[in-house]
Order: C-alpha cells, then structure tokens, then sequence
C-alpha cells in the first residue's frame, strides 16, 4: 500500500447549482448567459441542425460494420515454448494450436495465425502457418521447420 492507492475517506459532496447568488452558482447555474446548451442536454452526435454525421457516413453505423474480416491472431515463441502440449517434432497449425489453448474455435476460421518471435524457443517444431522473419531465424537454429 502507498501513499498514491489511498481512497479518500470523505467522498466531496456535488456542488449545488441555482440556489440563489450567495450560494456562487446562482442565476446561470454555470452554463453561461443564453442559448440551446443552457435549456438542455445536446446528444454527443449533434451538429448543429444540419444532417447527423452518422447518417451522412453510412459506413460509420451499425455494430463491427468497419473491422476487417480477417483479425490476426499472434502467438509468441515464449509461448510455444512453455505450452507442454508442444513437445520436439510436433506440428504447429490452426488445429493444434485450438487443442493447445492458444486459439479459439471461432478465431480458427475467421483469423490468420502468425508466429512473432517474441522469446526463445529450444523446441524443435514444424510450423504450418505464417512467422515474422525473426521468428523463422530462431525456429530454424533449433532446430525446427517451417512448411509452405
């Protein structure tokens, strides 16, 4: 526990607007002198009357309707190499690696797997799928190998 992670004790009570001018936020509540931000709430996708920037860029709306189809799914050495399921000579692909637990069923069909070479690996594997270039330097002086 330090000095920084402490909770206040006291939460600081809301300051209470529009209870006259004595109280220091009398008259205007503190939402300024005239117009529409005064009288109420604007939603966060007004712009000023003219047609909603959501309507005005359709690719914009709706649920995921921008994220690519193809996500990539990164597995490091460090963790090949610390799965027990990988033993010297095993195959690495999408099928082994969802049996592995280092990639889910669903990822398995709308995902591209690849290798980075984050760690060491003393393993010798053959990989199936895609590596960045440090990653096949250090499978290839272990001793394993990658297939097309």
């Amino acid at each position: 526990m330090t000095l920084h992670t402490l909770q206040p004790l006291v939460a600081r009570r809301q300051k209470r607007v529009g209870q006259g001018w004595a109280s220091g936020a009398g008259t205007f509540s503190g939402r300024g002198a005239n117009g529409q931000k005064k009288r109420g709430q604007m939603y966060s996708n007004f712009t000023g009357g003219q047609m909603l920037m959501s309507k005005g860029l359709p690719m914009l709306r709706g649920k995921s309707k921008n994220k690519p189809l193809h996500r990539r799914v990164t597995i490091t050495l460090r963790q090949l190499e610390r799965t027990q399921y990988f033993k010297n000579g095993s195959m690495v692909n999408p099928e082994e690696l969802i049996k592995a637990g280092l990639m889910r069923v669903s990822e398995a069909h709308t995902s591209v797997a690849r290798i980075v070479g984050t760690g060491e690996i003393t393993k010798k594997l053959t990989i199936a799928i895609g590596a960045t270039s440090s990653a096949i330097k250090k499978i290839q002086h272990a001793g394993g190998t990658l297939t097309p």
